[in-house]
């Protein structure tokens, strides 16, 4: 989630104690902010830092969670006298897209100056609709203006049409920034009420913790089963039973979140009195126990809402619990049946064939049994790709006999390979074709004529056309 930080139109102040002092209230200001991300709960805010350089708009730092780093940059601060706001917007713009590209609100605090900023004639955009492109951010915002002036009501008039291209979603607030607690109680609640965390309780048996999930989660609003269902997270998340991830394989979901212990040490409170470090916590258990076993706990959100938790790791060094939100209803995962038909499999009988014979009870086996092949691909792991490649060759071999099933099964790959997105299977595709004319001294003159014309083919820009098939003549 990220903050963007923009220090904008600040009034020309000749004595410099004065100018000091101002510049030390923007950056206490600032340092309120990285305070704030810098707690337990919030650590993982990316945080960037716009000014002005030479009349234009200026990244001053990136989108980074190394705090030291924007720091650094505020000791070396000059604040700028006036920046076109549409300038400022846009950088806003490209900054996110480049560098985030992810959904969810971005919330942009403003610190300016006392007078609103002039836009000079010369700068000033024609009246046409597409000039009101430079009021709007192009994502989900909220804009916090701390304008730093003990009365700025005359400077709000100008940045009302600022929230009023953002759809009123922002609020104002005046800073005396001569005065260093009314800066940090007004930007502590600010940043605060921004970003309420969502803690919820999860439960585990008899044992229970309290987690935040990071980032919130969004209601699910949809239609299942030709019936429209809205649905809300509850304040308790219960943990129903457990399952392997080789059964689980790659579930479609609804979003992810991170879910983070709250019982950590506060800095202000005693080590002694509050050393919770110490203490056990459910998602310790949860993330050794998931993380050693291969396994995912089936979690319930709401009334026939349910998710699953896994461990999941970006390194050797970090290792995080992470929430999937599955779509509302019973059957999210079509392979696993109807999760509220689910069961512990130490409450079968001796004689289950699944306990006897070591065998997986999933994917569910339906009572429909189709009389002809899917004429689509469905790879939910690497080994259904693996086949299907494996039979391409296998076809290739044996040919000009398979002549038909070879090219039928190479058209089947190439569908699928552009229906996922996967592009690169194709030119894999085809250098492993090509291996095999090259290797196997075995093909006749006709099996190599029918492989390099379709090696030819498939690396051909044509091959990327869903409609383009590939055929002997």
């Amino acid at each position: 989630m990220p903050i963007i930080i923009v220090i904008n139109d600040f009034p020309e102040v000749e004595d410099e104690s004065e100018y000091e002092q101002l510049c030390a209230g923007v950056r206490l200001g600032i340092e309120q902010i990285l305070t704030f991300a810098t707690k337990k709960s919030n650590k993982l805010e990316y945080i960037a830092v716009i000014t002005g350089k030479d009349s234009n708009a200026h990244v001053l730092s990136h989108l980074t969670r190394d705090y030291g780093s924007i720091r650094e940059n505020l000791d070396r601060l000059t604040l700028p006298e006036k920046i076109d706001w549409r300038e400022i917007i846009s950088c806003i713009n490209e900054l996110i897209f480049e560098e985030w590209m992810m959904d969810g609100k971005t919330f942009v605090f403003c610190l300016v100056g006392e007078r609103p900023t002039k836009l000079s004639k010369s700068r000033k955009r024609p009246a046409t609709p597409e000039a009101d492109f430079y009021f709007k951010f192009e994502f989900e915002s909220h804009i916090q203006i701390m304008i730093m002036a003990e009365d700025g009501n005359m400077t709000k008039r100008y940045y009302e049409k600022v929230l009023a291209g953002n759809n009123q979603k922002g609020s104002i607030e005046c800073v005396n920034w001569q005065n260093n607690d009314t800066i940090s109680k007004k930007f502590t609640s600010s940043i605060s009420l921004l970003s309420p965390p969502h803690i919820v309780t999860l439960l585990c048996g008899k044992i229970s913790c309290q987690v935040q999930l990071y980032p919130p989660v969004k209601p699910f609003f949809g239609i299942v089963k030709h019936e429209q269902v809205n649905k809300r997270i509850g304040s308790k998340l219960k943990i129903y039973g457990f399952i392997s991830l080789n059964d689980l394989a790659s579930p479609p979901f609804f979003s992810k979140h991170f879910l983070i212990p709250t019982g950590s040490r506060t800095e202000d409170a005693p080590k002694k009195e509050d050393d919770r470090g110490n203490v056990p916590n459910v998602t310790v258990l949860l993330h050794g126990s998931l993380k050693v076993r291969q396994m995912a706990a089936v979690v319930q959100l709401a009334p026939n809402w349910f998710g699953l938790i896994c461990s999941c790791s970006d390194s050797k060094k970090k290792s995080n619990l992470i929430l999937y939100v599955l779509e509302a209803g019973s059957e999210p995962v079509t392979w696993l049946g109807d999760f509220t038909s689910m069961m512990i499999s130490n409450e079968l009988s001796d004689n289950n064939p699944f306990l006897s014979e070591k065998k997986s009870p999933f994917p569910i086996k339906t009572d429909e049994r189709p009389s002809y092949n899917q004429p689509t691909i469905s790879w939910i792991k690497s080994s259904g790709v693996q086949a299907d490649i494996q039979k391409v060759v296998r076809f290739a071999k044996k040919l000009p006999e398979k002549e038909n099933l070879f090219y039928k099964e190479v058209n089947r790959v190439k569908k699928a390979a552009l229906s996922y997105g996967f592009t690169s299977l194709i030119l894999g595709l085809s250098d492993i074709l090509e291996r095999e004319m090259t290797s196997n001294d075995s093909l006749s003159s006709s099996a190599k004529d029918h492989l390099s014309r379709t090696v030819a083919a498939l690396r051909s820009p044509a091959a990327c056309n869903v409609d383009f098939i590939i055929s002997s003549k």
